[in-house]
């Protein structure tokens, strides 16, 4: 958050550089690592569809309620809102995927088959 435009860690802080984003980092990647398995098992169909999807909503919902939340990190434009949730996006999807081959992998080939 400290490098992309748009994005500004305001206030003072107890340590140089550290305020209101990494609570925030730190939920936003508790509920990111949450959706796949939550999806598995509510659902197992189209499953990497509902996690892309719910992935996209959760991250551009949580950067959209910086505007409201009173933490030392703010959303000041348009672009940094988009550039932060697409990053944040991109690299939650990818672990999905990481994690949805992972376990489809295990499913199609159980211990003592070739």
């Amino acid at each position: 958050n400290h490098v992309i435009p748009g994005i500004v860690v305001k206030g003072p802080h107890k340590l140089p550089h550290i305020g209101g984003e990494i609570p925030f980092a730190l939920v936003l990647a508790l509920l990111n690592s949450l959706v796949y398995p939550i999806l598995k098992l509510i659902d197992k169909g189209a499953l990497l569809t509902k996690t892309i999807l719910a992935t996209i909503a959760l991250n551009f919902s949580a950067y959209a309620l910086l505007k409201v939340i009173p933490i030392d990190l703010h959303v000041e434009s348009i672009e940094g809102y988009f550039i932060a949730a697409t990053t944040v996006t991109i690299g939650s999807i990818l672990a999905h995927l990481r994690e949805i081959k992972k376990t489809s992998v295990k499913i199609e080939h159980p211990p003592g088959h070739p």
